[in-house]
């Protein structure tokens, strides 16, 4: 038992991150054809808008704000403010890939 003294509840890996926002469908496509992810099933017992995600070993948990025009419009990014993190092999072509990605839309 002592080798689980610092984690008594034997945790692994994180499961998923839920994020509320404005649009399930915007949402969904950023993290499809951004970041990858691609949509799992969803239990069925839920009675609220949402899709769920799966990707790099990460789940997403997309749910519509009850209020989503009371949700905080974001400009910038606040590295004080909660978010998710990737780490990626090079960096460089991430920004190759989102700079395509905004300038030459299909």
């Amino acid at each position: 038992m002592k080798e689980n003294a610092g984690n008594p509840l034997h945790l692994t890996s994180l499961n998923h991150v839920s994020l509320l926002c404005r649009s399930i469908e915007e949402s969904m496509n950023f993290y499809r054809k951004v970041l990858g992810f691609f949509p799992i099933r969803r239990p069925e017992s839920l009675n609220f808008e949402g899709a769920w995600l799966f990707g790099h070993g990460i789940g997403i948990h997309l749910l519509r704000a009850l209020e989503p025009e009371k949700l905080p419009t974001k400009n910038e990014i606040n590295p004080k403010d909660n978010h998710i993190s990737f780490q990626v092999i090079f960096l460089p072509f991430l920004f190759l890939f989102l700079f395509l990605l905004l300038h030459f839309k299909p």
